[in-house]
């Protein structure tokens, strides 16, 4: 709602959303057979979906971050992993695909989350005075490496627990995953021009205390 009545959108954003509407889709998917179930009403294992899941998320993710990044060299560098990455991850798949992908997964997490310490590192060490959380590109980043650092080592222990324990710890995710929405929402609330504005609020200030 905050995205699509928003008047000024990013590309970085349009990358979010497209993220938000698979995600939910994926949810309803997997909410449409009860977790004792292998398959779905449409004969998709779960897995399978899962699986998947972790091909499309880490793509947008990895779009988002080489729209966001300004340095060319991590983006040349994040050009070069990602199809090595979805190359591994499709194999992987193919190869495991009745079991959760937690090696994959992990990866992805591992590789996300680094980036997103790279991008508040770049944003920290551009000399300007802008507020780096009045931009909705710091909200976005902040609600991903929250969710991939909270659920990390449950997705690196999923593949080697019962489906019983799986449900029973499963409510990690489904709290980081709130928790990535809002500040997805947040940053959809935000217009580009906010941090402008306080920026010439703060140079007003400092004048006037000069």
């Amino acid at each position: 709602m905050f995205f699509l009545f928003s008047r000024k959108k990013g590309r970085t954003l349009w990358v979010i959303f497209f993220y938000c509407l698979y995600t939910l889709a994926n949810d309803l998917l997997l909410m449409s057979s009860k977790p004792s179930k292998q398959l779905l009403t449409n004969g998709i294992s779960r897995e399978t979906l899962l699986n998947v899941f972790t091909v499309v998320e880490f793509s947008l993710f990895a779009t988002f971050f080489y729209l966001t990044l300004q340095k060319q060299l991590v983006k040349r560098i994040l050009l070069v992993i990602s199809p090595i990455f979805l190359f591994f991850s499709i194999f992987y798949n193919f190869s495991a695909a009745a079991s959760f992908d937690s090696i994959p997964v992990t990866i992805e997490a591992i590789l996300i989350i680094s980036l997103c310490i790279y991008y508040f590192f770049e944003e920290l060490n551009q000399m300007n005075d802008e507020f780096i959380y009045a931009k909705p590109e710091f909200w976005a980043v902040a609600g991903i490496m929250l969710y991939l650092a909270g659920t990390f080592f449950l997705f690196v222990q999923a593949g080697q627990l019962s489906r019983n324990t799986q449900i029973t710890f499963w409510v990690i995710n489904l709290g980081c995953n709130i928790l990535k929405n809002i500040m997805f929402a947040v940053a959809f609330s935000i217009k580009k021009n906010n941090y402008q504005n306080l920026r010439s609020n703060s140079r007003i200030s400092q004048t006037q205390l000069n």
